[in-house]
């Protein structure tokens, strides 16, 4: 994967242009729109989770702007599912901790307007304990392609997934796009989209659908 100096990706251009639409239009949606996106997203990880046995779901926390997932891992912990979340490292590698109820959620070191818990660090490896993973994203396409915020972190972390493991990309209903978003060699694509609405199976060959 390119990488510049301080290991982030590179820009590829047809990719920013996206991302700045994208990020534009989730500025413009309103409070109201977020908060029922948030109790739609806690509704389908429940049912999604539940479906899958699982007992262990990785996610992210999010920043303002992104899907909030945060009430929906808040309410799988009293369902005996262990939650765990990133820890940005300095090479912008991800670490996991685990987000148990009542943790102190702090700014991350390295990037202070990502958010962390005040947890032990299990590792780079621990993603593979996870049945589900929750993958950010600005968009994501019906071949399963994701398009992320740019850093890279997390097509390093996902092949580090257990095989079997059902990676979603956390999107609103109108950010699954039939359309082919950009793709290049290192893009990991996902198995399905989480919207407020629903889960979507995606296909992940080549050739999409």
């Amino acid at each position: 994967m390119p990488v510049t100096s301080d290991g982030a990706a590179t820009a590829h251009p047809g990719k920013e242009r996206l991302r700045a639409e994208l990020r534009a239009r989730r500025r413009a949606r309103s409070a109201e729109e977020r908060a029922e996106a948030a109790r739609g997203l806690e509704r389908v990880l429940l049912a999604a989770s539940a479906a899958a046995g699982a007992g262990c779901v990785a996610a992210y926390l999010p920043v303002p702007g992104e899907p909030d997932v945060l009430p929906a891992l808040r309410a799988l912990a009293p369902r005996g599912v262990r939650v765990l979340v990133p820890l940005l490292r300095p090479d912008l590698d991800l670490h996991w901790a685990e987000l148990p109820l009542g943790v102190a959620v702090v700014g991350s070191p390295v990037r202070p307007r990502l958010l962390e818990p005040d947890s032990p660090d299990l590792g780079p490896a621990a993603l593979a304990l996870a049945d589900v993973v929750l993958v950010p994203a600005l968009a994501v396409d019906r071949r399963g392609v994701r398009l992320g915020q740019g850093g890279g972190s997390y097509d390093r972390a996902l092949p580090r997934a257990r095989p079997g493991a059902l990676l979603a990309a956390v999107v609103h209903a109108d950010e699954l796009v039939d359309g082919p978003l950009p793709a290049e060699e290192h893009d990991v694509r996902v198995t399905a989209a989480l919207t407020p609405t629903g889960l979507v199976r995606l296909a992940t060959g080549p050739d999409g659908p």
